[in-house]
Protein backbone atom coordinates (compact mmCIF):
# COMPACT_ATOMS: atom_id res chain seq x y z
CA UNK A 1 0.00 0.00 0.00
CA UNK A 2 0.98 3.48 -0.60
CA UNK A 3 2.06 5.21 2.12
CA UNK A 4 0.47 8.76 0.53
CA UNK A 5 -3.00 6.80 1.29
CA UNK A 6 -1.92 5.67 4.54
CA UNK A 7 -4.00 6.13 7.20
CA UNK A 8 -4.03 4.35 11.32
CA UNK A 9 -7.44 2.50 11.72
CA UNK A 10 -6.59 3.69 15.49
CA UNK A 11 -3.71 5.49 17.47
CA UNK A 12 -1.96 2.11 18.33
CA UNK A 13 -1.46 1.37 14.89
CA UNK A 14 0.50 4.30 13.86
CA UNK A 15 4.14 2.91 12.48
CA UNK A 16 6.57 5.67 13.21
CA UNK A 17 9.94 6.34 12.77
CA UNK A 18 12.20 8.74 15.04
CA UNK A 19 15.04 10.34 12.73
CA UNK A 20 17.71 11.91 14.61
CA UNK A 21 21.05 13.40 13.22
CA UNK A 22 23.90 13.47 15.25
CA UNK A 23 27.51 14.79 15.31
CA UNK A 24 29.74 14.47 18.50
CA UNK A 25 26.73 15.75 20.66
CA UNK A 26 26.90 12.84 22.87
CA UNK A 27 25.78 14.38 26.43
CA UNK A 28 22.58 15.58 24.96
CA UNK A 29 21.71 12.86 22.75
CA UNK A 30 21.02 9.87 25.60
CA UNK A 31 18.09 12.12 26.75
CA UNK A 32 16.89 13.35 23.26
CA UNK A 33 16.82 9.16 23.07
CA UNK A 34 15.38 8.54 26.13
CA UNK A 35 12.23 11.17 25.26
CA UNK A 36 11.58 8.78 22.15
CA UNK A 37 11.91 5.63 23.69
CA UNK A 38 9.50 5.95 26.94
CA UNK A 39 6.57 7.52 24.73
CA UNK A 40 3.01 6.22 25.42
CA UNK A 41 3.04 5.69 21.82
CA UNK A 42 6.12 3.73 21.27
CA UNK A 43 7.53 4.46 17.72
CA UNK A 44 8.49 1.36 15.76
CA UNK A 45 11.92 2.21 15.11
CA UNK A 46 14.50 5.07 16.31
CA UNK A 47 17.65 5.63 13.34
CA UNK A 48 20.39 7.61 14.56
CA UNK A 49 22.42 8.58 12.02
CA UNK A 50 25.74 9.52 12.96
CA UNK A 51 27.14 12.49 11.00
CA UNK A 52 30.57 11.84 10.99
CA UNK A 53 31.48 12.01 14.90
CA UNK A 54 34.79 12.02 16.18
CA UNK A 55 33.96 8.96 17.55
CA UNK A 56 31.18 6.37 17.28
CA UNK A 57 27.60 6.94 18.77
CA UNK A 58 27.51 3.12 18.80
CA UNK A 59 30.19 3.65 21.79
CA UNK A 60 28.13 5.67 24.31
CA UNK A 61 24.53 3.85 23.40
CA UNK A 62 23.70 1.24 26.29
CA UNK A 63 21.28 -1.63 25.31
CA UNK A 64 18.27 -0.35 27.39
CA UNK A 65 16.35 0.39 24.39
CA UNK A 66 14.70 -3.28 23.44
CA UNK A 67 16.38 -3.42 19.93
CA UNK A 68 14.00 -0.39 18.53
CA UNK A 69 17.25 1.98 18.03
CA UNK A 70 19.40 1.66 15.12
CA UNK A 71 22.48 3.47 14.04
CA UNK A 72 23.80 4.33 10.65
CA UNK A 73 27.46 5.42 10.77
CA UNK A 74 28.94 7.98 8.10
CA UNK A 75 32.52 8.04 7.51
CA UNK A 76 32.62 11.48 7.21
CA UNK A 77 30.01 14.83 7.45
CA UNK A 78 27.49 15.94 4.80
CA UNK A 79 25.03 17.63 7.36
CA UNK A 80 21.98 17.29 8.82
CA UNK A 81 20.04 18.19 5.88
CA UNK A 82 21.69 14.74 4.15
CA UNK A 83 21.86 12.73 7.49
CA UNK A 84 17.92 13.58 8.08
CA UNK A 85 17.59 12.12 4.58
CA UNK A 86 19.28 9.12 4.64
CA UNK A 87 17.62 8.15 7.82
CA UNK A 88 14.13 8.59 6.22
CA UNK A 89 15.07 6.09 3.58
CA UNK A 90 16.27 3.72 6.02
CA UNK A 91 12.93 4.02 7.61
CA UNK A 92 10.72 1.25 7.16
CA UNK A 93 7.73 2.76 8.97
CA UNK A 94 4.54 4.74 7.41
CA UNK A 95 5.21 8.00 9.48
CA UNK A 96 8.68 9.95 10.44
CA UNK A 97 8.88 12.22 13.28
CA UNK A 98 12.28 14.39 13.81
CA UNK A 99 14.11 14.95 16.61
CA UNK A 100 17.42 16.69 16.96
CA UNK A 101 20.23 15.50 19.44
CA UNK A 102 19.77 18.74 21.80
CA UNK A 103 15.72 18.31 21.82
CA UNK A 104 13.38 16.61 23.86
CA UNK A 105 9.80 15.25 24.01
CA UNK A 106 7.50 15.36 26.65
CA UNK A 107 5.80 11.79 26.96
CA UNK A 108 2.79 11.93 24.86
CA UNK A 109 4.42 13.77 21.90
CA UNK A 110 3.43 11.04 19.64
CA UNK A 111 0.30 9.98 20.76
CA UNK A 112 -1.08 13.35 20.18
CA UNK A 113 0.14 14.30 17.17
CA UNK A 114 -1.16 10.70 15.90
CA UNK A 115 -4.65 11.57 17.24
CA UNK A 116 -4.07 15.17 15.35
CA UNK A 117 -3.49 13.31 12.67
CA UNK A 118 -6.58 10.68 12.08
CA UNK A 119 -8.69 13.91 12.73
CA UNK A 120 -7.36 15.94 9.32
CA UNK A 121 -8.97 14.45 6.01
CA UNK A 122 -6.67 14.60 3.61
CA UNK A 123 -3.41 13.08 2.13
CA UNK A 124 -0.76 14.77 3.07
CA UNK A 125 -1.12 16.33 6.89
CA UNK A 126 1.81 17.71 8.68
CA UNK A 127 0.95 17.51 12.86
CA UNK A 128 3.22 19.67 14.73
CA UNK A 129 3.14 20.88 18.46
CA UNK A 130 4.41 23.83 20.38
CA UNK A 131 7.77 24.24 21.75
CA UNK A 132 8.84 25.14 25.13
CA UNK A 133 12.05 26.83 24.71
CA UNK A 134 14.39 26.28 27.11
CA UNK A 135 18.03 29.10 27.50
CA UNK A 136 19.97 30.59 30.59
CA UNK A 137 17.58 32.90 31.18
CA UNK A 138 15.08 29.95 31.78
CA UNK A 139 11.93 28.14 30.24
CA UNK A 140 9.19 30.36 27.88
CA UNK A 141 6.64 28.69 25.70
CA UNK A 142 7.50 29.92 22.10
CA UNK A 143 4.07 30.14 20.87
CA UNK A 144 4.93 32.24 17.47
CA UNK A 145 4.48 28.92 15.37
CA UNK A 146 0.97 27.59 16.64
CA UNK A 147 -1.46 30.43 14.71
CA UNK A 148 -1.58 28.35 11.51
CA UNK A 149 -3.41 25.59 10.70
CA UNK A 150 -4.89 24.40 7.53
CA UNK A 151 -3.55 24.83 3.58
CA UNK A 152 -1.47 27.64 4.51
CA UNK A 153 0.50 28.39 0.54
CA UNK A 154 -0.06 32.24 1.06
CA UNK A 155 0.77 32.19 4.64
CA UNK A 156 4.46 30.80 3.53
CA UNK A 157 4.71 32.77 0.86
CA UNK A 158 4.35 35.83 3.44
CA UNK A 159 6.82 34.46 5.20
CA UNK A 160 6.16 32.32 7.55
CA UNK A 161 8.79 30.29 8.51
CA UNK A 162 6.96 26.84 9.87
CA UNK A 163 7.20 24.73 13.17
CA UNK A 164 10.01 23.87 14.66
CA UNK A 165 11.39 20.03 12.73
CA UNK A 166 11.89 18.45 15.99
CA UNK A 167 7.89 19.13 16.58
CA UNK A 168 6.79 17.73 12.91
CA UNK A 169 4.79 14.33 12.50
CA UNK A 170 4.38 13.23 8.38
CA UNK A 171 4.20 10.59 6.51
CA UNK A 172 7.04 9.38 4.64
CA UNK A 173 5.45 10.23 1.44
CA UNK A 174 4.80 13.49 2.33
CA UNK A 175 8.61 14.18 3.02
CA UNK A 176 9.12 12.61 -0.63
CA UNK A 177 6.83 14.84 -2.88
CA UNK A 178 9.93 17.39 -2.51
CA UNK A 179 12.61 14.80 -2.06
CA UNK A 180 13.22 15.67 1.13
CA UNK A 181 15.63 18.47 3.17
CA UNK A 182 17.88 20.33 0.61
CA UNK A 183 21.48 19.20 1.52
CA UNK A 184 23.24 22.72 -0.11
CA UNK A 185 21.06 24.59 2.80
CA UNK A 186 23.44 25.59 5.50
CA UNK A 187 20.34 26.68 7.27
CA UNK A 188 16.92 27.36 7.19
CA UNK A 189 16.48 23.42 5.63
CA UNK A 190 13.45 23.20 7.40
CA UNK A 191 11.72 26.11 6.52
CA UNK A 192 12.95 25.58 2.93
CA UNK A 193 11.04 21.79 2.93
CA UNK A 194 7.74 23.57 4.50
CA UNK A 195 8.47 26.09 1.57
CA UNK A 196 8.39 23.08 -0.91
CA UNK A 197 5.29 21.82 -0.08
CA UNK A 198 3.26 24.41 0.94
CA UNK A 199 0.68 23.72 -2.48
CA UNK A 200 0.51 19.93 -0.88
CA UNK A 201 0.31 19.89 2.58
CA UNK A 202 -2.04 20.43 5.55
CA UNK A 203 -1.22 21.80 8.94
CA UNK A 204 -2.62 20.71 11.83
CA UNK A 205 -1.47 21.86 15.37
CA UNK A 206 -1.18 20.18 18.34
CA UNK A 207 -1.75 23.32 21.13
CA UNK A 208 0.73 22.00 23.67
CA UNK A 209 4.17 22.44 24.15
CA UNK A 210 5.13 18.53 23.72
CA UNK A 211 8.57 19.98 21.97
CA UNK A 212 11.28 21.13 24.51
CA UNK A 213 14.18 22.81 22.55
CA UNK A 214 17.80 23.98 24.39
CA UNK A 215 19.45 27.09 23.20
CA UNK A 216 23.41 26.02 22.73
CA UNK A 217 25.71 28.38 21.45
CA UNK A 218 26.93 26.01 18.90
CA UNK A 219 23.60 25.87 17.00
CA UNK A 220 23.51 25.89 13.10
CA UNK A 221 21.83 29.36 13.89
CA UNK A 222 24.60 30.42 15.64
CA UNK A 223 26.71 30.34 13.17
CA UNK A 224 26.76 33.56 11.32
CA UNK A 225 28.46 32.12 7.93
CA UNK A 226 25.51 29.31 7.74
CA UNK A 227 22.83 31.87 8.76
CA UNK A 228 23.57 34.32 5.96
CA UNK A 229 24.44 31.41 3.48
CA UNK A 230 20.81 29.56 4.22
CA UNK A 231 18.91 32.95 3.79
CA UNK A 232 20.60 34.02 0.39
CA UNK A 233 19.81 30.25 -1.06
CA UNK A 234 16.65 30.79 0.02
CA UNK A 235 16.11 33.85 -1.67
CA UNK A 236 17.88 32.73 -4.75
CA UNK A 237 15.65 29.56 -5.06
CA UNK A 238 12.21 31.17 -3.97
CA UNK A 239 12.61 34.66 -5.30
CA UNK A 240 9.44 34.64 -7.86
CA UNK A 241 6.91 32.80 -5.55
CA UNK A 242 7.89 35.00 -2.21
CA UNK A 243 6.45 38.65 -1.41
CA UNK A 244 8.97 41.27 -1.16
CA UNK A 245 7.91 41.55 2.21
CA UNK A 246 9.15 38.43 2.84
CA UNK A 247 12.52 38.82 1.43
CA UNK A 248 12.73 42.03 3.39
CA UNK A 249 12.01 40.21 6.33
CA UNK A 250 14.96 37.66 5.45
CA UNK A 251 17.52 40.90 4.14
CA UNK A 252 16.56 42.63 7.81
CA UNK A 253 17.96 39.54 9.92
CA UNK A 254 20.77 38.86 8.18
CA UNK A 255 21.01 42.89 8.95
CA UNK A 256 20.74 42.64 12.60
CA UNK A 257 23.04 39.53 12.73
CA UNK A 258 26.34 41.42 11.06
CA UNK A 259 25.23 43.92 13.11
CA UNK A 260 28.44 43.86 15.42
CA UNK A 261 30.35 41.59 13.38
CA UNK A 262 30.77 43.59 9.98
CA UNK A 263 29.02 47.04 9.65
CA UNK A 264 29.59 47.13 5.81
CA UNK A 265 27.56 44.44 5.25
CA UNK A 266 25.34 44.59 7.92
CA UNK A 267 24.10 48.30 6.02
CA UNK A 268 24.36 46.19 2.61
CA UNK A 269 21.60 43.79 3.69
CA UNK A 270 19.64 46.24 5.50
CA UNK A 271 19.35 48.87 1.92
CA UNK A 272 18.68 45.66 0.23
CA UNK A 273 15.52 45.78 2.32
CA UNK A 274 14.41 48.97 2.13
CA UNK A 275 14.76 48.13 -2.04
CA UNK A 276 12.33 45.29 -1.52
CA UNK A 277 9.43 46.60 0.70
CA UNK A 278 9.79 50.60 0.34
CA UNK A 279 7.39 51.21 2.58
CA UNK A 280 8.12 49.14 5.35
CA UNK A 281 9.51 52.02 8.63
CA UNK A 282 10.99 48.90 9.83
CA UNK A 283 13.32 48.46 7.39
CA UNK A 284 14.51 52.38 7.78
CA UNK A 285 15.17 51.58 11.42
CA UNK A 286 16.93 48.84 10.67
CA UNK A 287 19.55 51.19 8.43
CA UNK A 288 19.56 53.85 11.35
CA UNK A 289 21.06 51.05 13.97
CA UNK A 290 23.39 50.21 11.76
CA UNK A 291 25.15 53.65 11.16
CA UNK A 292 24.47 54.39 14.87
CA UNK A 293 26.34 51.39 15.99
CA UNK A 294 29.34 52.74 14.23
CA UNK A 295 29.58 55.81 15.75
Amino acid sequence: MSTEAYRPGNVEEARIAVIIPVKNRFKPLQAAIDSAARQTLKPKEIIIVDDGSDRPVEDILTNRYDGIVRVIRKDRSHGAAQARNDGVEAASSDLIAFLDSDDTWEQQKLEKQVEALLSVERDHPLIYTRVAVHSGSGKRDDDGSNEHEGSLQTVLEMGWYGPLTSSVLMKKDTFALVDGFDPNMQSMQEVDLYYRLRTRVFFKAVRSPETNRYEYGDSITGNSANYVHGRERFIAKHRKSMSNRYRAKLYRAIAMRLLRETRLRALRYALKACLESPLEKRNYGVVMRVVLIGR
